[in-house]
């Protein structure tokens, strides 16, 4: 993807003039910060609108070691960059000025236009806890099935005439304890594609469309990145959730390492945000990839809500 000229020269613009307008030191010596993850952002074009502005307001810039520190800041997250500068004022204090932009604002209108972004349907919704779901097409039958993890059970639900049907519920094997958040998730064997439940440990077969029994043994399985194709390109994306606690909303993002120049290392871009009504307690993923299941409690009226994820491309 091309960045675009404009908006982070005009963000350096920006907050030099903020430090301009604060009472502040005569002179000053200036400290790039930025994480290997911000390098290709801070560059010196963007560096020299910041310091040819700072000069134009009469501030004096000089390498002396005595000099009082402006130290400028870039830092990067899934959807915006932040530029701060924190320099010393004339009481002695320190003064933080700040600019944000959104991060998708640094890539062409086509660019973003081709990228694939998320979608997200409600497939169901309960007072009863969710831990985790997953979505289960019978390529015999074309059968649709939904099964749900949750309060120490495990239920299965069928299409039937435009709504989920209950089948039947079941204990989970081994405990009737309940579940703790993180102990319970659906995942598929890559050998057949089959849906398989890993819970407190144990790596579960069960019966699909027949009567439910489970065929657990112990189990290290991986706990690798979950990945989602999306309808135009050949290689899945990561899929992750927002860092809150269980007090906030969430979001759902669609990330991929994109290389950049040859021998740096390849930079993680994000795609526009799903937001979902609470936090997301797990995400299982179709066998072909090509659709994510996400487990979410909605704080405004306390239900647990399974969301059907998947990615695609406006153009």
């Amino acid at each position: 993807m091309a960045l675009r000229a404009g908006p982070l020269e005009d963000a350096a613009h920006k907050l030099a003039l903020k430090v301009c307008l604060d009472p502040h030191k005569s002179s000053f010596r200036v400290q790039w910060l930025e994480s290997s993850e911000a390098s290709s952002y801070l560059t010196d074009s963007r560096k020299k609108i910041f310091l040819d502005q700072l000069s134009a307001c009469g501030i004096s810039l000089t390498e002396n070691a005595d000099a009082p520190a402006l130290k400028v800041n870039i830092s990067v997250t899934a959807t915006n960059v932040l530029l701060t500068a924190d320099a010393a004022n004339v009481e002695g204090g320190r003064q933080i000025r700040m600019v944000e932009i959104p991060r998708s604002s640094l890539f062409s209108q086509r660019d973003l236009a081709s990228a694939p972004h998320l979608m997200s349907e409600i497939l169901w919704g309960q007072e009863k806890p969710i831990q985790s779901a997953m979505e289960w097409v019978d390529s015999a039958t074309q059968e649709r099935f939904l099964f749900l993890v949750g309060d120490g059970v495990f239920v299965r639900r069928r299409f039937v005439s435009g709504s989920w049907e209950l089948l039947d519920t079941t204990e989970l094997p081994a405990t009737s304890r309940r579940l703790r958040n993180g102990e319970g998730t659906f995942l598929y064997g890559a050998s057949d594609a089959k849906p398989r439940l890993l819970v407190r440990g144990k790596l579960c077969d069960f019966n699909v469309a027949g009567r439910v029994s489970f065929n657990c043994s112990e189990s290290r399985a991986p706990s690798g990145d979950t990945m989602l194709l999306s309808n135009c390109e050949d290689l899945p994306r990561k899929l992750i959730s927002g860092s809150g606690d269980y007090t906030q909303t969430d979001k759902i993002l669609l990330a991929r390492k994109e290389g950049k120049e040859e021998g740096a290392a390849p930079e993680e871009k994000y795609g526009a945000p799903v937001e979902v009504p609470g936090p997301v307690l797990d995400i299982s993923v179709a066998p072909d990839q090509k659709a994510a299941f996400a487990s979410v409690r909605n704080l405004s009226t306390g239900n647990y809500e399974v969301y059907r994820i998947t990615a695609v491309c406006s153009d």
